[in-house]
């Protein structure tokens, strides 16, 4: 008779390996998952300061821009009169995992009117049309872009540009590549 309780070798080899499958066919998957979510959050963060800058411009009765910093993870928003900061965000958790990409290149500033609208920022630069917001780790082939419209009425939109139903909420309007430039 055998004795009560315990494994035997065997047994806990065959769980061992078991295990080991089981996480060999999920850390691929967690990985896409992580990166997914990073870039949709970069993204949102950077609509959302859009969007606080445009309210606010309103709001104030007042030129408000937003200026992206280098990196495109970070954003500052102020009063274009006196450069006063209303807000701004750090880059914080796995930022440094995506690639943010405005058009035209090397535009990092969007300025609104008191109407909301956009006007020509004060330094004569171009402003932000769009931006691209991709992974950039080792498995960035798998990872889904995502872009962030912001129209001549200064009104951000986050789409996906992979969705290509035309009754899809989430799909660029008007269409776009991957690399978030509008397709003819």
């Amino acid at each position: 008779m055998r004795g009560n309780g315990g494994f035997t070798l065997i047994e806990l080899l065959i769980a061992v390996a078991v295990l080991a499958i089981m996480l060999a066919l999920g850390v691929p998957a967690m990985s896409t998952f992580l990166g997914n979510s990073s870039i949709r959050t970069n993204a949102e963060a950077i609509a959302n300061g859009i969007q606080f800058a445009r309210t606010e411009a309103v709001r104030r009765n007042a030129n408000v821009r937003i200026v992206l910093d280098a990196s495109g993870t970070s954003y500052t928003v102020n009063l274009a009169s006196d450069g006063s900061v209303l807000n701004q965000r750090a880059a914080e958790g796995r930022a440094d995992s995506v690639t943010v990409t405005p058009t035209p290149a090397g535009a990092t500033t969007l300025t609104f009117t008191a109407l909301g609208a956009l006007t020509t920022n004060a330094d004569a630069s171009a402003a932000i049309t769009t931006i691209k917001v991709n992974g950039n780790t080792a498995n960035a082939a798998q990872l889904r872009n995502m872009c962030i419209m912001v129209s001549a009425g200064g009104i951000a939109r986050m789409c996906d540009p992979l969705r290509t139903d035309v009754t899809d909420p989430q799909r660029c309007q008007p269409a776009v590549d991957t690399d978030c430039v509008p397709t003819p």
